[in-house]
């Protein structure tokens, strides 16, 4: 066994380059987290994203039936239903149907014009009428339409 040569390195060898964390790399890696932490906040809210798809129905909704005021020659209120004549005196209402908002034209069809409602009034005005929808989830939407009768 005294013959043998002993080797310098058994283990593992060592380079000089791998001197450990040092304080500059500490300094590093602290600013970059500084950096980027706030944008962590930005990017949280962006994941939870609520959407507006009710608003722009109901938005929608209102014009619709301004439009379909524009065109009549008579607007008629009877039991939170709203009548309105043409010029060519068909009869379209709009009335409440369990959730939805329906057009009927001379009383026939089933055209939706609003989903998930929960209560639809009708105000009559010298001026106009007033349309209240109020949403499943209790948001509540007004619009005041102006009479356009020629």
């Amino acid at each position: 066994m005294q013959g043998k040569k002993w080797k310098k390195y058994v283990c593992m060898e060592y380079h000089r380059t791998e001197q450990g964390f040092s304080f500059i790399t500490l300094f590093v890696a602290i600013a970059i987290i500084s950096m980027t932490l706030p944008f962590i906040g930005y990017l949280i809210n962006s994941v939870h994203h609520q959407s507006n798809y009710e608003e722009l129905a109901v938005h929608h909704f209102f014009q619709l039936i301004r439009d379909e005021v524009i065109h009549a020659k008579k607007t008629l209120i009877q039991e939170e239903k709203l009548t309105l004549i043409q010029e060519d005196d068909s009869v379209v209402s709009f009335s409440l149907y369990q959730d939805v908002i329906r057009r009927q034209l001379d009383g026939r069809g089933h055209e939706i014009y609003l989903r998930d409602v929960k209560a639809f009034q009708v105000t009559s005005y010298t001026y106009g009428v007033r349309i209240k929808v109020t949403n499943l989830l209790g948001d509540t939407y007004e619009k005041t339409i102006s009479n356009y009768h020629r």
